[in-house]
């Protein structure tokens, strides 16, 4: 499977100083890079959990070992969608403090 986890950040990384292009993905703020990120990662995780629970129930055999994969995968896109949550209202907090203070 490809690594894309954190690609629209690392473009973000990239300067753009190096002689090239601003590209789409350099115009929008980190914090949208940050949101798209997850929102990439999410949607995977996602795609993961339906495609398993369509093998249940399409096959009609309730395995232990099938239905414990998908217990597995519904679990941790639970957790990475609480992650996100908590790290994009962290994140606009913080935004929220610095705004205040300039």
């Amino acid at each position: 499977m490809e690594n894309t986890k954190f690609s629209a950040l690392q473009q973000l990384a990239a300067s753009p100083s190096k002689g090239r292009a601003i590209n789409e993905a350099e115009k929008k703020s980190w914090f949208q890079a940050l949101a798209h990120a997850w929102g990439v990662n999410l949607d995977r995780q996602a795609g993961r959990v339906v495609e398993l629970s369509e093998q249940i129930s399409v096959d009609g055999q309730d395995q232990p070992s099938q239905i414990a994969q998908l217990t597995a995968e519904s679990q941790k896109f639970s957790f990475m969608s609480q992650s996100q949550q908590t790290s994009t209202n962290s994140v606009a907090q913080g935004l929220q403090t610095i705004a205040r203070r300039q």
